[in-house]
């Protein structure tokens, strides 16, 4: 670690970054390379489609919800809910609705990928997305649901902070991605 820092005055005067900035525009940053966001909410409400619309539309490089892209994203999903079927099924619910042409789709066929994983938790989950993020090098991962892959009981700070604080982060940071929970 850097023991010296930076002053919040030479920070005053540093350019940011655009590069960095995966999700957010006009000075508005959602989420950047090497951070995480979670993406909430109870059981059955929505959130694999509303992903699964999110990474359709990121890949495009159009705004989901509001959220606007900084460019068209390279997403890889990492899952454990969903089966072939509802995935087919979300997708081409999603695509069909947005009227996408066959440029767009194969667009979307470049940028995203998932990948259905019921084999592994904690580290060894960890470890499966080492090899993840260096096969497919995307801009953004997700990973639904957190509680299918932490490996261990969520209400437990120690749990969150092993598979979170020193797990998701130094991956994020290390392969230059954002990360969506």
């Amino acid at each position: 670690a850097d023991l010296d820092g930076v002053s919040l005055a030479a920070l005053s005067e540093s350019p940011i970054d655009p590069e960095a900035t995966l999700l957010g525009s006009d000075g508005v940053r959602y989420l950047c390379r090497g951070g995480c966001l979670l993406f909430v909410g109870p059981s059955g409400v929505g959130k694999s489609t509303s992903s699964a619309q999110q990474d359709i539309l990121w890949a495009l490089g159009r705004p989901a919800f509001g959220i606007v892209p900084a460019r068209a994203l390279r997403i890889v999903t990492v899952q454990a809910e969903n089966d072939t079927g509802d995935l087919i099924y979300m997708a081409k619910g999603i695509m069909d609705a947005l009227e996408l042409d066959r440029d767009a789709r194969g667009i979307v066929d470049a940028n995203t990928r998932y990948l259905s994983h019921n084999q592994s938790t904690g580290g060894a989950f960890l470890a499966f997305l080492e090899r993840v993020l260096q096969a497919h090098r995307p801009d953004l991962l997700r990973i639904d649901p957190l509680m299918a892959y932490a490996g261990g009981d969520l209400t437990k700070p120690e749990t969150i902070a092993a598979f979170c604080r020193n797990g998701l982060n130094p991956l994020a940071t290390r392969h230059g991605c954002g990360m969506v929970v």
